[in-house]
């Protein structure tokens, strides 16, 4: 018998690139933490999202992080 894994942060990020289509960068699951790889100027329309999607349904803001790569 096999078994079929639900994983539901790869759920999620493959829910929000779908939706989110270009709009961030990228999608990716490390340490147990669903992290969003998105432009600086995407940023409130990405929150926005987040907290307004049936299927997201953010509902605090815990932490964001920036990088500079300087040319």
């Amino acid at each position: 018998m096999s078994t079929v894994q639900h994983d539901p942060l790869g759920t999620l990020g493959s829910h929000i690139s779908r939706k989110m289509h270009d709009k961030h960068g990228a999608a990716h699951i490390q340490r147990g933490e669903l992290t969003l790889t998105i432009e600086a100027g995407k940023i409130v329309e990405t929150l926005t999202f987040l907290r307004d999607d049936p299927k997201c349904q953010f509902e605090i803001l815990i932490d964001i992080c920036g990088v500079d790569f300087p040319a």
